[in-house]
């Protein structure tokens, strides 16, 4: 029977076996925030939790108090949860799936953490009670490529793991973990072939983890944004001299910031002017990084990499 609680956050159904809905939904939910991890660039982490031991409750004390238990730790972990979280029974009664949304390992380990110092003890019918265990494993997702099939797979195995090990231990799976290799257009608009080349050379000896940077050179303004490179619907870094031949870099400026997608373009101008009022006329005009003439390109590399950073 289906149980409201906190939310409608715990999916219950009868303990001898797990309805095929319940998958459906938690593979419904997964693949929808697998698709959006790339997007939202969040991870989310599958967080699986098993009884201890439970086949030695089985036997010693019978089906009917074990199923007692398993009612009880379901209705434990329910109250202990968040609200955007979601619970499900998996095919053996005593092990649950929690889907914990917008978190990684270190979010799902804090939680294990503080449900492992409170675990319930069992007064079971007949006078007996236990001591219940838990143990546990987790799959954090952290690319869109990762299968709702591979996921599960791999915490369940995590997590008999981790039940062989013993009672309140944690099964951390890594292999999906790492997000994907994010294309990011860069373009550089200088009309000083040898300025051009310095900064070329920068951009392709850079290293920045998980981001592939697409290099494109451009003489003036006029070339940049009659050319198709220049429409972008991701990220794209603009890095251009203020004085260019045909048309300067303010006016590019303009073109880009009056185009729909806008925010995709990080731009980075370099300049001579070096006055307040030069640098606020810039800023105002939707320059990103404002970088005084003669600069070092060591701390132009610094610049992009923090920017690169924060995309992440």
């Amino acid at each position: 029977m289906k149980q409201e609680m906190k939310s409608m956050s715990l999916i219950s159904r009868p303990f001898s076996n797990t309805d095929s809905h319940d998958f459906d939904l938690l593979h419904w939910i997964y693949d929808l925030q697998a698709a959006n991890v790339a997007r939202s660039k969040t991870s989310f982490a599958l967080v699986f939790v098993a009884i201890h031991a439970f086949n030695e409750l089985l036997e010693q004390y019978g089906e009917d108090s074990a199923n007692q238990a398993c009612q009880q730790i379901s209705e434990y972990l329910n109250n202990q949860i968040r609200n955007t979280d979601k619970i499900f029974q998996l095919s053996q009664k005593n092990k649950w799936a929690i889907l914990m949304l917008h978190s990684g390992q270190e979010e799902a380990k804090y939680f294990l953490k503080r449900i492992f110092q409170s675990i319930p003890y069992i007064d079971f019918e007949q006078g007996m009670g236990m001591q219940m265990g838990l143990s546990a494993s987790i799959v954090e997702i952290a690319n869109s490529t990762t299968s709702y099939a591979e996921a599960l797979s791999a915490g369940e195995e995590a997590l008999q793991l981790a039940n062989v090990k013993g009672d309140k231990e944690i099964y951390i799976v890594e292999m999906f973990n790492k997000p994907e290799l994010e294309k990011i257009k860069v373009s550089i608009i200088e009309d000083d072939e040898v300025m051009k080349s310095i900064l070329l050379t920068m951009l392709q000896r850079i290293a920045i983890d998980y981001f592939e940077l697409s290099i494109q050179t451009f003489n003036d303004g006029n070339q940049f944004l009659q050319s198709s490179w220049s429409q972008s619907g991701h990220t794209h870094i603009v890095i251009m001299n203020d004085i260019l031949p045909k048309k300067n870099g303010i006016a590019v400026l303009h073109e880009l910031r009056r185009m729909p997608n806008s925010k995709k373009y990080i731009v980075f101008m370099f300049s001579k002017l070096k006055t307040e009022e030069d640098m606020i006329y810039a800023f105002e005009a939707g320059v990103d990084e404002y970088i005084i003439k003669p600069y070092n390109v060591k701390l132009v590399a610094a610049r992009l990499k923090r920017m690169l950073a924060r995309l992440r």
